[in-house]
């Protein structure tokens, strides 16, 4: 064989070790970026679900504080009632209001 001969296959073997070198870093790259991705959605399911029990307790409270409306609602319809009671039994009817 020439020196050309192994001068050429010198260089092919180089550009071959360059692209298994380069096929290596890419998919060691792929394989980081794969895990970065995983760690990240564990991270964002993690946010959610604090996000998803904050909403809970936020919609337990707002209905809590429905209930406890209502029942100050119901509680002052008893005392308007009971002071249109005491107006009737206390003021006298005006002579015109027949």
């Amino acid at each position: 064989m020439t020196t050309d001969t192994w001068a050429i296959i010198g260089t092919m073997v180089t550009i071959g070790s360059i692209i298994v070198a380069l096929g290596a870093i890419a998919i060691n790259q792929n394989s980081q970026l794969n895990t970065r991705i995983s760690d990240l959605r564990g991270e964002m399911n993690i946010r959610f679900n604090d996000l998803d029990g904050d909403v809970d307790n936020l919609r337990t409270d707002v209905q809590q504080m429905g209930e406890r409306l209502r029942a100050v609602e119901i509680e002052f319809g008893k005392v308007d009632q009971r002071l249109l009671t005491l107006e009737r039994a206390v003021i006298p009817a005006a002579e015109g209001d027949d």
